[in-house]
């Protein structure tokens, strides 16, 4: 019960640190490593932060000890000198710290900072290959950091495949390779991450080294050590019931009780007919407030929301037997134009006021997702409960489940409370999953959603008495209604009921060649759902044949030396 009770006060003591958003961000984050024939690492970090409130500066954190693959090493840190800012180096808790600033002056705005250090016995020196592998951007940085890059100058020349480097970006212990890497020069190799980066999401790079490619000397030669996993007998019967098991169980039914009380949305009413959407809201808004999160389909909304503002055209044209799509400039977006719109147009066009649907595959995944982000933070908070979202929809409540997960786990596996530590589990499941659940609406958001339910289930089963009315008595419905629809993803179902009614596509698409279309012409060219994979679809380093951090495994986003995070202060 004493375990159990620590956790739990470890728990609320560090909620009220977790809600809050990041007062500062990083713009640009460019890491430079001059790698010595001895195998220490000159690294340089040029950081450029944008404060939103008021700081005096930032807290660098990097970990000495590094384990890989059951390759323990520690690291030795020297020569640490900040270029232009007064700063402190110190260690604590297993890290060496760098606190940049004066804590009597405070700083708002733009500001950029020059670390410098080396670090020493930060290669892996294994049976087949010397390798670094390095964790340049950490995942313990507490803000959002958008553009990472990196370059390693090595002290010779090295001859390396493409096979030889690897680069992971994203959250931490995945392999995923959103991130480019390459060998620029005889002695250089460079690359940045293709994702946005803070937060749990780091950035690490590996390069295998041929053996006796380093000229170590004794005091710098990296030993690799084996960790061993000590194993120690408990006295304690893991199986035997443990009466902490009381104090999970009732938090778990204190919090279900109190959701079914105020958490939930009540019963709705059976929808009735609504043909046009509300007149206050983009398509994109409505798809992201209708399923509450903001999906790929809700953002390609905008395109026929562009068209039948004359913003864009839409132009299909055949090239080696298929039909290709691309967007064509037409006007630019007015003034009040929403955020996540203005994001996606700036990015479409910067280049050309012509833009092939083929050419965004792999090149514009990033761009996307950001705006993507900003649609999400369009949402109007007012449509929501603010107790719902507070106790049930918060980061915070994200974060107590998992910690509650974890702390489960340590007390069954740690300390031999099996019991007490699967109900603390359970209750952390519990919790993440009443997270992910629909939000309670406020009074506002209630009538709203119900309206938008009642316009999905009448634009996918619409009667064709009343739609051919007013189709008739409206010749823009189609362009007025059809972004909804593709933010609602019935837009197959909706041109079936439709090409009953009209022959004419939407004035703004069109065919290359100027020859004349039909809506069944449009119903086929225009696939929404291939211009939207063309626009996600990520790029990834092939690393199939590949193995790195001394394993066959492919390695992970956060592994290797160095990295760790930071903070303001």
């Amino acid at each position: 019960m004493k375990h159990w009770l620590t956790s739990l006060v470890l728990i609320f003591n560090v909620l009220p640190y977790l809600g809050a958003q990041s007062p500062y961000s990083i713009s640009n984050y460019h890491v430079k490593m001059d790698i010595q024939e001895n195998g220490a690492i000159h690294i340089q970090e040029l950081i450029d932060v944008d404060f939103r409130e008021k700081r005096r500066g930032i807290i660098r954190e990097i970990p000495f000890k590094g384990n890989i693959n059951n390759h323990l090493q520690t690291l030795e840190f020297s020569n640490i000198e900040v270029v232009g800012d007064p700063f402190k180096a110190y260690s604590e808790k297993g890290q060496q710290k760098i606190r940049i600033g004066k804590s009597d002056k405070f700083i708002t705005g733009k500001k950029s900072y020059d670390i410098r250090y080396t670090a020493i016995n930060g290669i892996l020196n294994l049976e087949e290959y010397d390798e670094l592998y390095w964790n340049v951007i950490g995942d313990k940085w507490d803000c959002e950091i958008r553009n990472a890059s990196f370059e390693i100058n090595l002290p010779k020349n090295a001859e390396l495949t493409q096979d030889d480097l690897i680069v992971f970006s994203g959250t931490y212990g995945k392999n995923s390779q959103y991130g480019k890497i390459e060998k620029t020069g005889p002695q250089k190799i460079e690359g940045q991450s293709l994702v946005t980066l803070g937060k749990g999401k780091a950035l690490s790079v590996g390069v295998k080294l041929p053996n006796e490619f380093f000229n170590w000397g004794a005091p710098a030669k990296a030993q690799a050590k084996n960790k061993t996993a000590a194993t120690e007998e408990t006295s304690k019967d893991m199986w035997s019931f443990n009466k902490g098991v009381f104090a999970p169980l009732a938090i778990l039914l204190g919090f279900v009780g109190f959701f079914f009380r105020n958490g939930r949305n009540r019963r709705q009413y059976p929808p009735a007919e609504r043909y046009y959407p509300p007149e206050d809201m983009t398509a994109a808004e409505v798809g992201t407030f209708f399923d509450f999160k903001a999906n790929d389909r809700d953002l390609m909304s905008v395109i026929p929301s562009w068209g039948a503002k004359n913003i864009v055209k839409v132009k299909a044209i055949d090239i080696e037997g298929r039909t290709d799509i691309y967007l064509e400039m037409q006007n630019e977006l007015p003034p009040n134009a929403p955020v996540y719109e203005k994001a996606l147009f700036d990015k479409l066009f910067a280049s050309s006021s012509v833009v092939f649907i083929d050419d965004l595959k792999y090149v514009f995944f990033q761009d996307f997702q950001m705006a993507k982000k900003t649609l999400s933070d369009s949402i109007d908070p007012g449509l929501y409960d603010e107790t719902s979202m507070k106790f049930f929809h918060s980061n915070i409540t994200i974060f107590v489940g998992a910690l509650c997960v974890l702390a489960g786990i340590l007390l069954a596996a740690v300390l031999g409370q099996l019991w007490t530590g699967i109900a603390t589990s359970v209750l952390g499941a519990v919790i993440i999953g009443i997270s992910s659940m629909e939000p309670k609406f406020s009074e506002r958001g209630r009538i709203l959603h119900n309206q938008l339910n009642e316009l999905f289930h009448t634009l996918t089963h619409p009667d064709p008495a009343k739609l051919a009315a007013i189709d008739q008595k409206d010749p823009k419905y189609l362009e007025k209604v059809f972004p909804f629809v593709v933010a609602f993803g019935i837009e197959n179902k909706f041109q079936e009921n439709f090409n009953a009614l009209t022959s004419q596509p939407p004035e703004w698409f069109y065919y290359h060649d100027g020859r004349t279309s039909t809506y069944s012409d449009f119903g086929r060219d225009f696939r929404i759902n291939e211009m939207q994979k063309a626009m996600v679809t990520p790029p990834i380093v092939d690393s199939s044949s590949s193995s790195f951090g001394g394993s066959s495994d492919g390695g992970f986003s956060g592994g290797g030396f160095g990295g760790g995070g930071g903070s303001s202060w």
